[in-house]
This record gives C-alpha cells, sequence and structure tokens, in this order.
C-alpha cells in the first residue's frame, strides 16, 4: 500500500484561533495555507431573488427542485470569527424556505422568460428546496429512459470547456468569464450520475485535483464556476451573525439565487442578498447541461434534465472541498440528491446552532461520504456534523492511512461509516487519485 505525503496542517496551526486558513483548490494532498479573511471582508450579499424564472413548463408545485429553506456555507476562510485550519469558517444557519415558485415543474426555470419573484424569508420546512415535499424528503424524481452513449467523434473521453458568460450575457459574476468543464469517458461503465464539483474557497472551476478523475469512475461531470468566496454570515454586533437562518439561507441563495433573507452575497454582509439567479449553481449547471447535450447528443447529457428542462437533482449529486464540502452538504439537506461527497467537511462554520445543521435532510445520510484527515484541526467538527446529519456511522471510521487501490478489508469496507478519519491526511481533497476511501464513496465497493 502506498503511503500518502502528510499535509502541513501544523505550519499555520499558530493562526487558526483568529481567522481560519484559506482553502486551496490546488493542490490535493495540501492543506490551506493562506488565512481566511474576517467574514465581513468577503461577502457579498447573498441571492438577490428575482431574476429567477419562477414559473416552470408544467405548473403546479415543481416536481424536481424542491424550494431551498437553507443552506450553510461550507468550511471558507471568509467567514470571519471562527478558528479555522484548511478552510474558513463558515456561517451558521440554514435559512429560510421560499414560499414562492411553486409554479413550475421545477422551480427553477430559467430567469429568461419566468416572472420575477419577490425576495423569500419563510420558515424553514421539511420539504427540502422549495418546501415541496415531493422531491425533497421522501421520493427521487423518476428517472426517463437511458439514451444510448456513444463517442464524440473519434473520442471516448471529454473535456469540454465553456464558460457561464458565454451561454447567458447575464451571468456576470462568480467567475463568470472562466471555463467550466463537462467531462465524461464513454468507454467506462457508465454510473448515470452528474457530479458537480464545488471548490474550496475562492476558487474557480476546474481548478481541482479532483476534477478528471470522477470522470475516470464512469460519472458524468461538471465543474461549476460560481462566487466561491461569500461568508455564510456577516460579523457582529450585525443581527444577522446571530440569525440561526443565516448561513443557510445564504449558502441556498448561491445555489439557486432566490433571494433568501436575512443573508450575505455580494453586499459583503451589509444588505440585503443579492446573488442573482444567472450567476447561481442551479442555474449554470441547467444551461451548462444543455449546452453539452446539443454538441455531445451522445454522450447522455440530456439524461439529467427534465421535460421542462429543468435539472432533475435526485440523479445528480456533488463532490465538494472545504468551503465546497460544507456547501455541498448544505444543499443535500434542502435538495434530494443521489450521491454527495466532501473533502475535508463539513464545518459548522463557527455557527453550530445552524438551522441546516438542525434540519432534516432530504438527502438520505447512506447517500453521502465524508472523508477528512486526522492532522486537520477541524476534524472534531466534521465528525459531529455528519452525526448531526445522520450519515452514517460509526462517527468516525478511523483510517490507519489513507492507500491506493483496494483494500482487502472484509466487507463492509470501513463498518460500513460514511464518516471516514484518515489518521495521516490533514486538510485536502483526497479525491484526485484512486485512494482506497474514495474508491468506496465512489463505487460503492464492499458494501
Amino acid at each position: 500500500m502506498i503511503m500518502r505525503s502528510r499535509a502541513l496542517v501544523w505550519a499555520v496551526w499558530s493562526v487558526v484561533a483568529a481567522s481560519g486558513f484559506a482553502c486551496s483548490a490546488s493542490n490535493p494532498a495540501r492543506p490551506g495555507t493562506s488565512a481566511g479573511s474576517a467574514g465581513s471582508s468577503q461577502a457579498g450579499s447573498s441571492g438577490a431573488s428575482g431574476a429567477v424564472g419562477g414559473a416552470g413548463a408544467s405548473g403546479g408545485g415543481g416536481s424536481s427542485s424542491p424550494q431551498g429553506a437553507a443552506g450553510a456555507d461550507p468550511g471558507s476562510g471568509s467567514a470571519g470569527s471562527a478558528a479555522g485550519q484548511g478552510g474558513g469558517p463558515a456561517g451558521a444557519g440554514g435559512g429560510a424556505a421560499g414560499a414562492g415558485q411553486a409554479g413550475g415543474s421545477a422551480g427553477a426555470a430559467g430567469h429568461d422568460g419566468g416572472t420575477t419573484l419577490p425576495p423569500v424569508d419563510a420558515a424553514v420546512t421539511e420539504g427540502g428546496a422549495n418546501g415541496m415535499t415531493a422531491p425533497g424528503l421522501g421520493q427521487d424524481t423518476p428517472s426517463p429512459a437511458k439514451p444510448t452513449i456513444g463517442m464524440m467523434g473519434t473520442k471516448t473521453q471529454r473535456d469540454i470547456t465553456f464558460s457561464p458568460s458565454s451561454l447567458d450575457p447575464m451571468a456576470t459574476k462568480g467567475h463568470a468569464g472562466e471555463n467550466q468543464h463537462g467531462r465524461f469517458d464513454s468507454s467506462k461503465p457508465t454510473k448515470w450520475k452528474l457530479i458537480v464539483l464545488l471548490p474550496g474557497i475562492g476558487g474557480g472551476p476546474g481548478g481541482l485535483g479532483t476534477s478528471g478523475w470522477i470522470a475516470s469512475r464512469g460519472y458524468h461531470e461538471m465543474d461549476v464556476a460560481y462566487d466561491s468566496g461569500i461568508p455564510g454570515a456577516p460579523d457582529k454586533p450585525d443581527p444577522r451573525n446571530g440569525d440561526p437562518a443565516t448561513v443557510g439561507n445564504t449558502r441556498m441563495n448561491q445555489f439557486d439565487g432566490k433571494g433568501r433573507t436575512p443573508a450575505c452575497g455580494d453586499d459583503n454582509c451589509s444588505a440585503g442578498a443579492v446573488v442573482a439567479r444567472p450567476d447561481s449553481i442551479e442555474e449554470r449547471v441547467m444551461r451548462g447541461l444543455k449546452h453539452l447535450a446539443e454538441i455531445d447528443p451522445s454522450g447522455g447529457w440530456s439524461y439529467y434534465l427534465n421535460p421542462d428542462g429543468t435539472v432533475r437533482w435526485s440523479d445528480c449529486g456533488f463532490y465538494g472541498y472545504s468551503y465546497g464540502a460544507t456547501h455541498a452538504a448544505v444543499i443535500s439537506v434542502f435538495v434530494r440528491l443521489g450521491l454527495v461527497v466532501v473533502g475535508s467537511g463539513p464545518w459548522n462554520e463557527s455557527h453550530p446552532e445552524a438551522t441546516w445543521i438542525k434540519t432534516a435532510s432530504a438527502t438520505p445520510g447512506d447517500r453521502a461520504y465524508a472523508i477528512y484527515g486526522k492532522m486537520d484541526g477541524r476534524y472534531p467538527d466534521y465528525e459531529a456534523e455528519t452525526k448531526a446529519l445522520g450519515w452514517t456511522g460509526p462517527y468516525p471510521f478511523e483510517i490507519k492511512a489513507s492507500t491506493h487501490g483496494l483494500l482487502t478489508d472484509p466487507v463492509p469496507w470501513y463498518m460500513g461509516s460514511h464518516s471516514l478519519l484518515v489518521d495521516d491526511q490533514g486538510h485536502t481533497e483526497f479525491c484526485a487519485g484512486d485512494a482506497s476511501e474514495c474508491l468506496y464513496a465512489f463505487d460503492h465497493a464492499g458494501q
């Protein structure tokens, strides 16, 4: 078994208590090294509601994209007050679920052609995003027939690039001019899940070492561009700091641009949330899939879209690192996903009483995996969050050394735990190669 090098977490431990570390996404085996800035310095207000096309094509309470009540910020270096190693604090809060959006089958019809929705400030429900029970808790959206997979010209491997602004002139923020990636390898058995990658704090699309590895396992993969530097909550004495809904609202506004309040966003936490729908994760994934289906019709990309063109999230999932790890976890609480895997997270972002942590999850816990290192000073928090979120225990299962290739351990691997603590690792991506814990999470080996 090949041992991976130890992450140099302790070299930057002296600044942990003050501000948290920024999460670097460039080296999967390296802990975040730059100190995260105080939360208020990076926050822009999150999610302005409006520009979303509220009404979908099929009418009557959208079936595929539940109304997101709140999300939480994955460990980011930007949230300010809490100590942090590797990825800064993420604020608290699962925010209020948006009440509107009943009219489209997915609730996420594009901003071009839908009605403008007012900012949402409703109570959190247990119905997943958009407060709708069917696509959230309790059931998955039915999958259509699987299309025939073929080559793209003479190639089986795809790495198709396109920027958000090239697909939508209204996309102006959140790395809008940088290339997103659509990756797929039709020479591998198709997993029939789309995995969206969320980077560390401030990271753009395609910067993770994990990018490409997931596609090598038979998944469709998309590296999405979005504003990954927004803190979850403002610093004190701003009253939003103590509101348990703030962080969740912020993270879900980044996801769908529905404008929940209170929240942070592009206003640096000084006013209302203003993440516009064209700059949201969901809108960009939807437009990206449509584009990929047009230029690679034999790649199977259209499988992840509903008849009305919205994303069918129950056949999709997220991989997130650090800031992206917590963000992926928040989304999984309010949107019923097919899979979520996080490296170096999820964190409570210094808001352990956040609403999102205490909300019944739309995604079953046996579909969620957390992988984190014992050399990461925040690992006790990651352990606590996976337990609070209901991800399968024991909490944690301690792996004595990260290995490459298949394990010889008896079934089930790791006692079936989805909360994995790796002794010889720090704040790292983990899944940039055939690490056994990543094969376990993505290939479900030994289960």
